[in-house]
């Protein structure tokens, strides 16, 4: 069997499709880890602010020492503080549950962050009324902070 002219350049035509769609399929592999590795810095960056400004500042560290004591009463400014400072952990819940929710970060990395939130939430439970709007949507934390407080609730009955 002879092959012709037109049947070579079919041939490599259409080696050339297989070609590039094996490009293009690791085009997106790549561009899916690039999108993964970004979703997880922004995460952890967010985390480590929101740590290193709870230590660092002399005004948050008070605060939170305050917020602990339950005897406490915090004057106007310091509702202010603490009001942001769940706004903060509102924001951070949010990144996380967009990050869960887009495929990016894994089911351990989300329990690794339920965990903080969790100890948080333990360590300075009068946070908790600042919060309640997350528990049931509008903030994007609605997923983390539902499954915080199906916690707290198992560990109230339990």
């Amino acid at each position: 069997m002879k092959i012709g002219t037109k049947e070579i350049v079919e041939i490599i035509g259409i080696l050339a499709i297989v070609l590039s769609l094996l490009f293009v399929a690791s085009e997106l592999r790549l561009s899916n880890t690039i999108a993964i590795r970004e979703s997880r810095e922004a995460v952890v960056n967010h985390f480590f602010e929101l740590s290193s400004t709870r230590y660092e500042n002399p005004e948050v560290a008070a605060l939170i020492a305050k917020l602990k004591d339950s005897t406490q009463s915090l004057n106007e400014e310091e509702l202010i503080r603490a009001e942001g400072l769940a706004d903060t952990y509102i924001n951070l819940a949010g990144l996380i549950n967009s990050s869960y929710a887009a495929g990016t970060l894994s089911d351990e990395v989300l329990e690794a962050y339920m965990s903080f939130f969790t100890r948080v939430f333990d360590e300075l439970p009068v946070l908790i009324p600042y919060l309640e709007g997350g528990f049931s949507g509008g903030s994007g934390a609605g997923y983390v902070f539902d499954r915080l407080a199906q916690e707290a609730g198992q560990r109230s009955i339990q």
